[in-house]
């Protein structure tokens, strides 16, 4: 916030100087340009005055205007009024510093007053003339000392400008008429010859000396566009550029990076200011919630082991599942016979106990072996009828496969992956903190997005990003890794923000814990926008850090470093001789730290608290996994769903009935134990011919027997209110009746008598 707010005013003061240094030279080179104009517009009138008398004086004739007649013919033709001094020119630099000639003809009566001011402006330094002749022609008709362009371009004095009436004033008098000649008292009348030489020369080295004061000109309208740029420190700062040069880098490095006197680090990549004081960080207030623990919707369903577990595979997953299945053992299997929602429901109690006995790798002969296997398994169906299942189980038409395989590599298992992963957010609402990490599902056949992570215990398999609730390691929401997408040919660009917005999306007011391979700035400001906050491990190479927690040489063991922003906190901790850590929180705003111990930084405790709950998750699953080797990559997730679905099924049940085996251990072995047996007892039950094995057949004739007892079991009364006793004389409401004939009995006169005997 504070990089945005200092960086919004240079930018604001920034446009200011340049709109103010960009309208200043417009309005210089406006005025520029209005005085080379009406310099080029005076040095018109100069040429043509200068001309037009030296062609009259090489002809011996001057030329003089018509007398007027009368006061109508006043205005069409007019004799110039001149009024001149003779001086010396004086050069100062590269200006000329020269005196205009006021003259008015009628062509040029709406320029003199502009022209005239102009050329009086340059005249303002002293002159260099000590007696100028005076030519002095008024109303009377006098004319002075020779012809007028012996003084074209003489100055004016201050008395003798005057208003522009006074100057436009015409001559009554005529050129022919008598003339008289005033002189000064230091100059004597000057012969003709002498004269015109004279004059000749003047004009000449005037014409001169306005010409190269118009190429003067020039140079400085050409000088005035570069001191213009250094005039910029008129209007404001200089703003100093920070990727200027690697010089400025390394010498700001040298400095120990100290931006400014307020010790504020700069960030790698120059964008962000850090301060080591807690002052600038705003206030972290956590937003609402919902309420953590199963949704109404989950506790509307759950009334034993079996219902919570039905909860992850509904009925339209457990349909899909079965058509597919018949689907490909009619195209594969040889002699099949379809299976019917009772040997498919089995099939996965068998998956779910084999887990339980810890039969992960041990092969099927051996868990059907009548000596050495459980009964169980060939009570429920033969070995052979298991294989044939386990062959067929597919999740899509294989024929129509191809097609979608090209634009989606989790085609064969995308249908039944996306509406399981859709009702893992619906059952279970998350506490305030949730982990998001990655899950490693050994797998050594055939995938196109196979992996290979060499430091795993499986170093191939397949990847899965999974969010986690830090308090009971809930896996709310899951995807599957299936490789670079085709739009990123050269590869993924933030991979990690990526999947971590979209695993959490629906989730508002939380905070999210990642490793260093999510944590990233962007990642931060996007969960801002969604009102969550994020705490992470973060790498070293990212731009955003400053230099002064990444270089930790010569720092103490068990020592922290604190960098915060408005919204932002980056710690770094030295946990030992050579490790650095560093975290960045979106929650912590203040450097607290441990009193005793390891010293460690409260970002880093809370961390430690949530970064496992997936890590939980595996290791719950782990012990009584499901998964059975195989060759085929889907089957492999469907045992990872089963396993997942078993444990999220666990939480659920355990939170709508805490009292169930209060105390025990081992309740989670008792809850798959419950959906194992309610899973298979309906394929025990239908089984016509006993199995081979001993144990087997008797299990068989046991579950039988004891579903029979209890139909003979007396049932309630169908209406489901209570009646009188039939058999009793005194009042007595009782809700049993007899099987036979119905009537109202109470449990004094009920007798249970089995099939023979009835």
């Amino acid at each position: 916030m504070l990089r945005e707010l200092v960086r919004e005013r240079l930018m604001a003061a920034a446009d200011e100087i340049f709109w103010l240094f960009e309208r200043t030279i417009a309005s210089y080179e406006e005025e520029l340009s209005r005085s080379r104009e009406e310099k080029e517009r005076q040095r018109q009138q100069l040429e043509a005055a200068y001309f037009q008398q030296l062609i009259g004086r090489q002809d011996g004739v001057t030329p003089l205007p018509q007398a007027r007649s009368s006061p109508l013919t006043q205005e069409d033709t007019q004799l110039p009024h001149i009024k001149e001094e003779e001086e010396e020119l004086c050069l100062r630099g590269p200006k000329l510093l020269l005196t205009g000639v006021s003259m008015e003809t009628e062509n040029h009566k709406d320029e003199l007053p502009q022209s005239s001011q102009l050329l009086h402006s340059l005249s303002k330094e002293p002159s260099c003339s000590s007696s100028p002749q005076h030519i002095n022609t008024e109303a009377d008709g006098g004319y002075c000392g020779g012809s007028p362009a012996d003084n074209l371009l003489a100055p004016l004095s201050d008395t003798e400008v005057k208003d522009e009436e006074d100057i436009q004033e015409p001559l009554n008098t005529d050129w022919e008429g008598d003339m008289r000649t005033h002189t000064n008292d230091k100059h004597s009348e000057c012969s003709e010859k002498n004269t015109a030489a004279k004059k000749k020369n003047f004009c000449q080295e005037a014409h001169d000396a306005v010409m190269e004061s118009l190429e003067d000109d020039e140079i400085l309208h050409e000088d005035f566009s570069s001191e213009s740029q250094d005039s910029s420190d008129d209007f404001g700062p200089e703003i100093k550029d920070p990727y200027s040069s690697e010089e400025e880098e390394e010498k700001e490095e040298k400095n120990g990076d100290i931006i400014d006197s307020q010790d504020v680090w700069r960030s790698r990549n120059r964008e962000i200011l850090w301060s080591p004081s807690h002052e600038v960080a705003l206030p972290f207030l956590p937003p609402p919630i919902w309420n953590s623990g199963p949704t109404n919707y989950a506790v509307s369903g759950i009334r034993s082991p079996e219902t919570a577990f039905g909860l992850f595979f509904p009925e339209d997953i457990m349909q899909h599942l079965l058509q597919m299945t018949n689907l490909q053992g009619q195209r594969s299997v040889t002699a099949w016979q379809d299976i019917n929602m009772v040997e498919l429901r089995a099939y996965l109690g068998l998956l779910i106990l084999s887990g339980i006995f810890k039969s992960r790798h041990e092969s099927t002969k051996s868990m059907w072996d009548g000596e050495t296997g459980r009964s169980v398994f060939a009570a429920t169906m033969s070995k052979k009828r298991f294989v044939s299942i386990n062959r067929a189980v597919s999740f899509d038409d294989e024929l129509s496969r191809p097609t979608r395989h090209i634009r989606d590599n989790l085609a064969p298992i995308r249908d039944v992956w996306t509406k399981w992963s859709t009702l893992l957010p619906r059952m279970f609402n998350p506490s305030r903190d949730v982990c998001v990490d990655e899950q490693f599902i050994p797998f050594r056949g055939h995938c196109s997005f196979k992996l290979l992570i060499p430091p795993k215990p499986a170093k191939y398999g397949l990847k899965i990003w999974t969010l986690c609730d830090v308090e009971t390691s809930y896996a709310w929401n899951m995807q599957v890794h299936t490789g670079t997408p085709a739009s990123a040919a050269a590869g993924e660009v933030n991979q990690g923000m990526r999947v971590v917005l979209e695993l959490s999306d629906g989730l508002e007011g939380h905070t999210i814990t990642t490793n260093n391979f999510f944590t990233s700035f962007p990642l931060a400001a996007e969960l801002q926008k969604k009102k969550m906050a994020l705490v992470g491990t973060i790498r070293t190479n990212k731009q955003e850090l400053p230099p002064q927690l990444i270089k930790f040489g010569g720092r103490e063991v068990l020592s922290s470093k604190f960098a915060f922003t408005e919204k932002r906190t980056l710690v770094s901790y030295v946990a030992k001789k050579g490790k650095n850590v560093l975290l960045m929180s979106t929650k912590h705003r203040e450097p607290k730290v441990q009193d005793t111990g390891k010293k460690e930084p409260e970002m880093i405790l809370d961390y430690n608290l949530c970064k496992g709950a997936v890590n939980r998750l595996n290791q719950a699953c782990a012990p009584f996994t499901c998964r059975r080797r195989t060759h085929r990559w889907p089957i492999t997730l469907f045992y990872h769903m089963v396993d997942v679905s078993c444990y999220n099924a666990y939480v659920l049940f355990a939170a709508v009935h805490p009292e169930w085996n209060r105390g025990k251990s081992f309740k989670r072995r008792l809850f798959l134990e419950e959906i194992g047996k309610s899973l298979t007892t309906p394929a025990i039950l239908q089984r016509s011919r006993l199995p081979k094995a001993l144990a087997a057949a008797t299990l068989v004739e046991q579950t039988q027997m004891q579903q029979q007892e209890e139909e003979q079991q007396p049932r309630r009364g169908s209406l489901g209110k209570r009646k009188q006793c039939s058999m009793c004389t005194r009042r007595k409401r009782v809700v049993l009746q007899c099987t036979i004939c119905g009537k109202a009995t109470c449990k004094n006169h009920l007798k249970i008598l089995c099939d023979s005997c009835q």
